[in-house]
């Protein structure tokens, strides 16, 4: 079977999936989001966090809709490139947006064999 739509009933259906896009969206912009970072392999160290506790790591609230970079710059990393990022146990890029209640670890790239 063959469904014919005309044009007006195509733009109602994509002005109400408009609408409620933009209430979605609406709605996360301007609130804040809880992460806790995890620094080990001395970066803690690199960063002169004052009275740091690897078990604790920081406590965040950030912004929601920002990213890992973001999040990673604020506490004033500016070398992203030689650590590698997990989030529940799955690597991440710097790039990966953040969620409400993410951990996340950052260890320096380890090599050898």
């Amino acid at each position: 079977m063959i469904f014919k739509l005309d044009a007006e009933l195509i733009l109602e259906i994509n002005a109400r999936a408009f609408i409620v896009y933009f209430a979605v969206l609406s709605e996360n912009m301007g609130k804040n989001i809880s992460i806790r970072i995890k620094f080990f392999s001395g970066i803690d160290k690199e960063l002169k966090l004052e009275n740091y506790n690897p078990a604790e790591g920081i406590a965040m609230n950030v912004p929601s809709g920002k990213r890992l970079r973001w999040a990673l710059k604020t506490v004033g990393m500016t070398s992203f490139s030689s650590n590698i990022y997990f989030r529940s146990g799955v690597r991440i890029s710097i790039w990966s947006k953040l969620k409400d209640g993410d951990e996340i670890t950052c260890l320096k790239a380890a090599g050898g064999g």
